[in-house]
């Protein structure tokens, strides 16, 4: 993760480029994000899958950059309601959570505490899909 100053330890120059490793990070998500931080709107895009948007939530939320989103949230999510309900997309919990979308997190989550139940392993499962290590909000899951 960059710290302040954003140089390594042992380099003095800012004078030269630095690579900095960002591993656990989706680069079409960052790009996604560094496009719109230096105002490069003609390459954000007008739409986005599941999967890019759990990653966007994903980096939102690591390194505190929601706001900078906010102005292209609902164009991305308008339709995220479909995903609810079906196996596999539980973690549009996490993505309206992360985006203030207090509407589809409520209906999300109803879906998912009214249709939850436990397996003989004690795994909390919707919709035979088991929760256990999917991105959800913290605390939603809780493990005994």
């Amino acid at each position: 993760m960059m710290k302040w100053p954003f140089a390594q330890e042992g380099h003095g120059s800012n004078k030269e480029p630095r690579e900095i490793e960002m591993l656990d990070d989706d680069p079409s998500a960052l790009e996604i994000i560094l496009n719109i931080a230096h105002l490069r709107f003609e390459a954000v895009p007008q739409s986005l899958g599941f999967e890019q948007l759990l990653s966007l939530a994903t980096l939102t939320d690591k390194y505190q950059a929601t706001r900078v989103l906010r102005p292209w949230i609902s164009l991305w999510t308008m339709d995220i309601s479909r995903f609810v309900g079906k196996p596999g997309y539980e973690e549009c919990a996490w993505i309206a959570w992360e985006f203030g979308l207090e509407v589809d997190f409520e209906r999300i989550v109803t879906h998912l505490i009214l249709n939850a139940k436990t397996d003989k392993e004690g795994r909390c499962l919707v919709d035979d899909e088991c929760l256990i290590g999917k991105q959800l909000p913290s605390g939603m899951i809780v493990l005994y």
